[in-house]
């Protein structure tokens, strides 16, 4: 008996070690979506530093009222249909100010009889990606001006080339900056009154 008490700590001494180093947030609720057992990464996510602090609290002691609500919906919808979610992205704004993006994991949790206990979930951190996709959205965009003005270059005259370029540049900007300027019925450029 005393070596299968031995043998249950050191593994879940090991389990522990596990999860409070890495770096994804995992947590474990109740079937209120109610905290039960939080990692390191996620106690810091939520700004506590114990996990006392957590009990019978929810994201709604820690999230914007429709962020918290949205976690919730999914959660209840884990439970009932006993499916998992899985990889989906999520925009956090955290009541201190911060926000980020996470992916997103949460499967249901059953006992040993398969009744659903609570839920069990994973955040990834994918700020620094969703930032990246933004600059290569901004970079397909910047290129795609360019091969516009390129391709005014390559198939108009040079009369109506330095019209038809500006139009693209206005149009563009318009577009994206908002109203800066117009043609005049001469063709020159007009800038907007401050």
């Amino acid at each position: 008996r005393i070596e299968n008490q031995n043998q249950l700590k050191y593994h879940n001494n090991l389990l522990n070690t596990l999860i409070n180093n890495m770096p994804d947030q995992i947590y474990i609720k109740d079937l209120s979506s109610k905290y039960i057992l939080n990692n390191k990464s996620h106690m810091i996510e939520l700004g506590v530093s114990k996990q006392s602090e957590l009990h019978l609290k929810s994201d709604f002691d820690f999230f914007d009222e429709e962020t918290a609500a949205d976690y919730y919906v999914d959660e209840q919808r884990i439970i009932e249909s006993k499916k998992a979610l899985i990889n989906k992205e999520e925009f956090k704004a955290i009541k201190n100010g911060d926000s980020r993006w996470t992916l997103t994991t949460k499967v249901p949790l059953e006992d040993g009889n398969g009744e659903i206990i609570g839920i069990a979930g994973i955040n990834r951190d994918i700020t620094d990606l969703k930032k990246q996709e933004q600059e290569i959205v901004k970079s397909r965009y910047l290129l795609a001006v360019k091969n516009k003005i390129a391709n005014l270059f390559l198939t108009t005259n040079t009369e109506v080339l330095f019209i038809k370029v500006l139009m693209a540049i206005l149009d563009e900007l318009d577009s994206s900056s908002g109203f800066i300027g117009y043609l005049d019925e001469e063709g020159g450029l007009q800038c907007a009154a401050s």
